[in-house]
């Protein structure tokens, strides 16, 4: 009953503001929206009117109200539904169909127990056989020909900045759907920043999962804009802007590609990144500095091929290092955890000694002979090692089955490599025992 009250005085209540609208100095126009407590003096004509304050008082009291609002928000809320409503307008008779659209969209915003925030972002350098994929935590890639923006409670304006910043960065979008309880302490709040953390860390999880250049797309030249927004019902929409988040130099790459079959694997390695991730400075096997390198390689700016390099050995470094013989023993470490096969150890060990020479060459500021060259150039060869190094050392950080102490880790990695049973239970402990090449 009280519900039914409340929508009969927004009725008169819209009717009186469609009576304002067609009088001589109105600052109202049919299909123009507008943002409450904006505007003060337009926001008066609508307080002034006699069916306001009754609208305001049925609200008030209403339970679903009280869990997102204050009492004193009821003003505010009021306002927001009659701009929502002249937003649906195209004239100054009523549009019946109109205010049923807006009392349904509100109604049902009303009836939610919860907020739901949005950030949303072009993937470049990424493609995918699939229009849809469901990453798990709230994260989802479309293709952004069959996202529904509209109805996902996107304004054009916020479309159109979006689209502004497209220029071409690629088909695909990625979605991160946040839900908060409301509360009268988040009742214009338009993003929590969680959003983005999301996007940016389901953005380390596809480069963990395979080769190629995925960014965050951003226009013309830059990479890394996130738009953010919180999809709510009439009456409870704030300002319409677009709310952007980060802004790197861009510096595109090799193609990145996502099929529907690769989702499983990467809902594992989000699980294990979070996890990780939780833990900060404190995740075992020098986990933290060496997830930090590996995207480095990826988001250093110049993003040339020497500075890769550098960053992918700092990587093996972080995890592996030794204090003597670097460059052989991390060539040994990496080819005797990674490789299944004699034939194979021997092919890495080869490669990570020339790739590490080839890394003294950069930092030490050596000449770069027609060789050295060569490897900066097929850096992706050893991105592919250091990804499944980490990826090995993130399923053993998480595993539930343990069975290797991280602090005697190294000081038993020698030993444990020139056994053959001992190197077989490791990399199956890394689950590396059936591993794939990306």
């Amino acid at each position: 009953m009280a519900e039914a009250a409340l929508k009969v005085h927004l009725l008169a209540l819209m009717r009186e503001v469609l009576g304002q609208v067609r009088t001589s100095g109105s600052r109202f126009q049919p299909g123009q929206g507008g943002t409450a407590t904006f505007d003060q003096a337009r926001d008066d004509e609508i307080i002034g009117l006699p069916s306001f304050a009754q609208a305001v008082t049925a609200l008030e009291p209403l339970p679903q109200f009280l869990t997102a609002a204050a009492p004193s928000e009821a003003k505010r809320v009021i306002l927001q539904f009659t701009y929502d409503f002249l937003e649906r307008q195209s004239s100054s008779d009523l549009d019946e169909n109109a205010y049923e659209e807006t009392w349904s969209s509100f109604l049902d915003e009303l009836e939610r127990p919860e907020w739901t925030y949005l950030a949303i972002c072009y993937l470049e350098n990424f493609t995918s056989d699939a229009d849809f994929l469901e990453l798990g935590d709230g994260v989802t890639i479309y293709n952004r020909s069959s996202y529904q923006w509209t109805e996902m409670g996107w304004s054009r304006f916020q479309i159109e900045k979006l689209y502004e910043n497209w220029h071409g960065s690629g088909l695909h979008v990625l979605v991160v759907e946040e839900k908060v309880p409301k509360s009268p302490d988040n009742l214009i709040l338009m993003g929590t920043g969680h959003e983005v953390s999301k996007a940016s860390r389901m953005l380390r999880v596809l480069r963990l999962a395979k080769e190629g250049d995925v960014h965050i797309g951003g226009g013309t030249a830059l990479l890394g804009r996130v738009l953010t927004n919180r999809r709510a019902g009439s009456g409870f929409t704030d300002n319409p802007g677009a709310a952007m988040h980060g802004s790197i130099a861009r510096w595109p790459g090799a193609m990145y590609s996502l099929s529907a079959s690769d989702t499983s694997r990467v809902k594992e390695l989000h699980s294990q990144l979070k996890t990780v991730e939780d833990m900060g400075e404190a995740a075992p096997y020098n986990l933290s500095l060496a997830l930090r390198s590996f995207n480095s390689s990826y988001d250093r700016i110049p993003a040339q091929n020497d500075m890769k390099l550098v960053d992918l050995i700092t990587t093996a470094e972080s995890l592996l290092g030794a204090s003597v013989e670097i460059s052989f023993r991390l060539s040994f470490y990496v080819a005797g955890i990674l490789a299944g096969t004699d034939r194979e150890r021997v092919t890495i060990f080869d490669e990570m000694r020339a790739f590490y020479d080839t890394r003294n060459r950069v930092v030490h500021g050596g000449t770069l002979e027609s060789k050295h060259r060569t490897r900066l150039n097929n850096y992706p060869r050893l991105r592919d090692y250091v990804r499944r190094l980490l990826v090995g050392f993130l399923h053993l950080a998480t595993a539930s089955e343990g069975g290797h102490n991280p602090k005697s880790f190294r000081k038993q990695l020698d030993s444990t490599l020139q056994d053959a049973q001992k190197r077989s239970e490791l990399r199956a402990a890394m689950g590396l025992a059936a591993d794939r090449q990306a």
